[in-house]
């Protein structure tokens, strides 16, 4: 099976919601609240950045990643063009199959260049993981997503954020999903270029 390495990303991606923010403060909050103090939060982070997902998002989002685990996004240059990393799924409690070896407690991506990953992807190593927290989903109606990434790497931070959206926007959205199932599935009948142009003039 396909496995990308967490490397240095693996303390963050692997972090309690608890370590991040004060769940009991946190939950005695409204949503709209803990959604503000959750974005607030992640806005002065310079190698982190957030979203929220409802329930309903969250649970389209995993039965389509389990159906679709891998997914190709590019990332535009400062200077013009783009790269293109590839993104791979571990489901909840995943273990010893797909991207990571290691039991996960919520649903998680990690997210390596694609030459490496077409070189080895044994040996690829994650740039960006992102990780949603589902601690409050019962009470709150919410999943807390967090992406981790290097500050001062190939990613900004406004590049991470657009990421992040792109990743949900590519599993929520029924007609970008067809890419994505094209993507895993049709092999030489999905029109790369067609779909990273869609992406990159995506805000």
């Amino acid at each position: 099976s396909r496995r990308i390495s967490m490397g240095p990303l693996h303390a963050a991606a692997f972090k309690k919601l608890n370590s991040i923010v004060k769940i009991d403060l946190l939950s005695s909050e409204d949503p709209l609240r803990i959604i503000e103090i959750w974005m607030e939060y992640h806005s002065q982070h310079k190698s982190a950045c957030a979203g929220v997902l409802t329930k309903a998002e969250l649970d389209a989002i995993h039965f389509r990643a389990q159906k679709c685990p891998t997914l190709l996004l590019p990332v535009a240059k400062a200077g013009g063009g783009y790269f293109v990393l590839a993104a791979q799924y571990a489901a909840p409690s995943q273990e010893g199959t797909g991207v990571v070896a290691l039991p996960s407690s919520a649903p998680k991506w990690f997210l390596t260049p694609l030459d490496d990953f077409r070189l080895n992807p044994d040996a690829a190593e994650a740039v960006f993981g992102i990780s949603v927290h589902t601690e409050l989903i019962d009470s709150k109606d919410l999943a807390l997503a967090r992406a981790d990434f290097y500050d001062g790497g190939m990613i900004s931070k406004a590049a991470a954020e657009k990421l992040l959206r792109d990743l949900f926007f590519c599993y929520w959205d029924t007609a970008a999903f067809k890419d994505v199932q094209k993507m895993n599935h049709s092999g030489g009948a999905f029109e790369w270029e067609a779909f990273a142009q869609k992406m990159l003039s995506r805000e």
